[in-house]
C-alpha cells in the first residue's frame, strides 16, 4: 500500500513538473513568435514576392491560424505599414485569399530557431535557421524553394 502512494505521489509530481516545464515552454514562445517571424518577413530576398511594386499585395499580409500563430500571439506584427491578419483557414476560403502563409514545420529553443512557411500562392517554401543574438533574432541561413 505505501509503495502505491509513492507511486501515486511521484508520478503527480512528475506529470505537474511536466505542465510547469510546457508552460514555461508556451510562454518563452509567445515572447519570442512575434520578432522571430518579424524578422522572416522582412528577409529581403522574399520581398519580390510580394509584388508590392504592382500593387498586388493591397490588403495584409495573411498568415493561417495554427497555435501557436493566433491573433494574440501575432498581435503588433506589421509588413508594408500594415497589421498582419492571422484568419482560420474557413475564412481565408470564404475571403477568397490566394496569397498566405501557412506554418509548415518549426524548432525553438531559447537562442535557436528553425522555421519553415509555406507562402501559399506564390508557390514558395521557405526555411530560415536563425539564431538570438544580443536579443535580437539574425537570420543565419535561408533558402526560398518555388515548388511547382
Amino acid at each position: 500500500m505505501k509503495k502505491t502512494i509513492l507511486l501515486f505521489f511521484v508520478l503527480c509530481s512528475t506529470v505537474l513538473f511536466a505542465q510547469s516545464n510546457k508552460d514555461k515552454a508556451l510562454q518563452m514562445i509567445k515572447a519570442e513568435l512575434r520578432p522571430i517571424i518579424q524578422t522572416a518577413l522582412d528577409l529581403a530576398e522574399l520581398q519580390p514576392y510580394f509584388h508590392a511594386k504592382n500593387n498586388i499585395l493591397e490588403k495584409a499580409v495573411v498568415f493561417e491560424e495554427e497555435d501557436p500563430y493566433t491573433p494574440e500571439n501575432l498581435k503588433g506584427l506589421a509588413k508594408f505599414s500594415k497589421p498582419v491578419s492571422v484568419l482560420k483557414k474557413s475564412e481565408i476560403a470564404r475571403l477568397k485569399i490566394k496569397k498566405y502563409f501557412s506554418l509548415n514545420d518549426w524548432e525553438i529553443s531559447m537562442d535557436n530557431c528553425r522555421l519553415v512557411l509555406n507562402f501559399n500562392g506564390e508557390g514558395l517554401l521557405i526555411t530560415y535557421q536563425l539564431k538570438k543574438i544580443e536579443n535580437k533574432w539574425i537570420i543565419l541561413s535561408y533558402k526560398i524553394t518555388e515548388k511547382k
